[in-house]
């Protein structure tokens, strides 16, 4: 009977969890997205989502810079897409103590990509294949516009054609 009980908190939880990411994500009527557990959004008003995409727990979307995710991805936990970095240009520039500023550049995930757990997805960076693999860990930091392909690495590079 407990067991009964705690499997329907949980599926409420769940439904709770998701119907709150979908109206947060803005993510069209009809659109199929899973997310499992909870994930880390910024600028989420900037952040467009497909259909048939699944998100797993710890990830972290940061839009600020945008980031669009086609049909059919899958995101495995502790992903991070990360929209936004520091202007390295004016580093050095800063002698009075100042902050650097940040530079805000689009991401794009093409369709039926898979990202693997921990990877990083860098600033301006536009996966354009059909099919892509990355790798668990990895850090792309380029675009990549072949179909069908592994890349994986620090920085990530094609390691397989599939």
């Amino acid at each position: 009977m407990i067991f009964k009980l705690i499997s329907k908190c949980l599926e409420i939880r769940n439904n709770l969890r998701l119907f709150y990411y979908k109206k947060l994500l803005r993510i069209p009527e009809g659109n199929k997205i899973r997310i499992y557990g909870p994930i880390d959004l910024v600028a989420p008003e900037k952040i467009s989502i497909g259909d048939n995409v699944a998100i797993n727990h710890r990830s972290y979307l940061n839009g600020s810079g945008g980031i669009t995710i086609s049909n059919d991805v899958v995101i495995s936990a502790h992903v991070k897409i990360i929209s936004t970095g520091l202007d390295t240009d004016s580093w050095n520039e800063r002698k009075d103590g100042s902050m650097v500023d940040h530079i805000d550049k689009p991401v794009f995930i093409g369709e039926k990509c898979w990202i693997g757990a921990g990877a990083t997805i860098l600033a301006g960076v536009n996966i354009t294949g059909k099919g892509i693999i990355v790798a668990a860990n990895s850090v792309v930091n380029k675009d990549f516009t072949e179909n069908n392909v592994i890349i994986g690495g620090t920085p990530a590079k094609i390691i397989k054609e599939i």
